[in-house]
């Protein structure tokens, strides 16, 4: 499980060229409010995620920012969003992008392998430190083996910059 987490970091980080000055890198950690949508059922469940990101800056108010999440929803993944960033200003930001999900369940009805899905937020910089967020991510594919299964999930976490 930690190897999968750290290749999709370095492999997530490794896509883009690092500039060591502007470029920060940091943890984060929080509350994931899940839901599963079935054919039939709506699963809901409360998870602790953990994770860590880079910031690419782009320009002033522009910047790229992999993270690398561990959660458990209804089956364990490591979710790999990569999204873009829009600082309205010092304080808050705008974040979406795509994001995978790297299952780490073998030989269950999970579905193995990977998952897509899409994640949008805000995050708000208490200091150049510190930050709050709140993010959203909903799933496009199946979780489960044949059947209609989508996971979505609320995160409210805090975070910290090396």
């Amino acid at each position: 499980m930690k190897k999968t987490f750290l290749i999709a970091l370095i492999f997530t980080t490794g896509l883009f060229s690092v500039n060591a000055q502007s470029t920060s890198f940091g943890i984060k950690g929080g509350v994931n409010f899940a839901s599963l949508k079935t054919e039939f059922i709506t699963l809901n469940d409360k998870n602790i995620y953990l994770g860590l990101f880079a910031e690419f800056p782009v320009s002033e108010k522009f910047s790229i920012q992999p993270e690398a999440s561990m959660f458990s929803i209804f089956g364990n993944y490591v979710n790999v969003p990569v999204k873009a960033k829009y600082n309205l200003n010092n304080k808050f930001s705008f974040l979406a992008g795509p994001s995978l999900g790297i299952s780490l369940d073998s030989g269950s009805e999970f579905r193995e392998g990977l998952t897509f899905g899409i994640e949008s937020g805000i995050e708000y910089n208490i200091s150049n430190k510190f930050l709050i967020e709140a993010k959203y991510n909903y799933g496009l594919t199946d979780i489960y083996v044949n059947s209609s299964s989508k996971q979505s999930g609320l995160f409210l976490g805090i975070g910290y910059r090396f």
